[in-house]
């Protein structure tokens, strides 16, 4: 969390003294947002998450979030499968009815991948749903994060911070930062 202190310590000036519609749309989730009533910032190991199970994990740990922002995600059907005689990685998942490839006769280790893939796959689902907030990606590895904001507060925090290893990056943005390498599903 200390990659966030400068930022957060902005969101709450933010919150406090803007006289844009913030505080009507979060109102006193942006407070308890900072005291992790309502979690807004999730640590994401990314090797977490591109490990076996670590997608459908993660999409239970962020559920309260789903909740708290009207998200609907059911999980229709799910499939995660190493080949050990051609060494890749089969990964598919159907959420509301849509299919998606989140790894194709994948060979390499996809840490990156497997964030981008995520935040990709529920910002598709909020963008369907009409749901204001997107998940937003900053720093990797076993140190990387995925935050809710809306875009307004994303563009706020992103106008007031240089730094784009730590600040909430935009997940094209993200992967170029992070060098992760866009996948084809073909």
């Amino acid at each position: 969390l200390f990659y966030f202190d400068a930022w957060l310590d902005d969101f709450l000036l933010y919150i406090r003294f803007s006289n844009i519609n913030i505080i009507n749309s979060y109102g006193y989730q942006a407070v308890f947002f900072l005291s992790r009533t309502v979690v807004r910032l999730y640590m994401c190991d990314n090797e977490t998450l591109f490990e076996y199970g670590g997608f459908t994990e993660m999409l239970e740990k962020v559920k309260p979030t789903f909740d708290k922002i009207g998200l609907k995600i059911n999980i229709n059907n799910h499939f995660e499968e190493w080949n050990d005689e051609k060494a890749w990685l089969n990964h598919r998942i159907t959420i509301n009815g849509t299919d998606y490839t989140i790894f194709k006769n994948f060979k390499y280790y996809g840490w990156g991948e497997a964030v981008a893939r995520f935040a990709q796959i529920v910002n598709q689902e909020a963008e369907k749903q009409s749901v204001e907030e997107r998940i937003y990606l900053a720093h990797g590895g076993n140190d990387g994060f995925m935050i809710f904001l809306t875009k307004e507060l994303y563009q706020y925090i992103y106008s007031v911070h240089n730094d784009k290893l730590s600040k909430p990056l935009e997940v094209g943005e993200w992967m170029n930062v992070m060098q992760v390498k866009p996948m084809s599903y073909d």
